[in-house]
């Protein structure tokens, strides 16, 4: 995992909670991809603005034949690497939901051909 900050000093309370968070990605992953990256930029998205979205979470994840990304703007830091964590887990989910769903199309045609196969 990869931590760049933009316009927000890093404390150890921001830093433990986001690689908490990280951390719960991996149960959604297949443990066998030694590969997995993960890029996150979290920030302010101006200096001058003291109110409002100005939070911002960017998560890349990098795996074995996918590459997603999540980014989130929100009222506060914490939200928005809630949210981009909730995307990123969304499209981990589809990614490795298409492949089962795939498998599982293969294993029918073929329970098919065998049904029908005659001795």
């Amino acid at each position: 995992m990869n931590i760049k900050t933009t316009n927000l000093e890093m404390t150890p309370a921001i830093e433990q909670y986001l690689e908490r968070r990280i951390n719960m990605i991996e149960r959604f992953i297949d443990s066998t991809d030694q590969s997995a990256i993960a890029d996150v930029d979290i920030g302010k998205t101006t200096e001058h603005h003291h109110g409002g979205r100005i939070f911002r979470a960017e998560i890349n994840l990098k795996l074995a034949g996918f590459f997603g990304r999540a980014e989130a703007v929100e009222y506060d830091l914490y939200d928005a690497i809630n949210e981009a964590k909730k995307e990123i887990v969304r499209q981990i989910k589809n990614h490795y939901g298409n492949k089962k769903d795939s498998n599982v199309k293969k294993e029918r045609s073929f329970k098919e051909i065998l049904r029908n196969w005659r001795f």
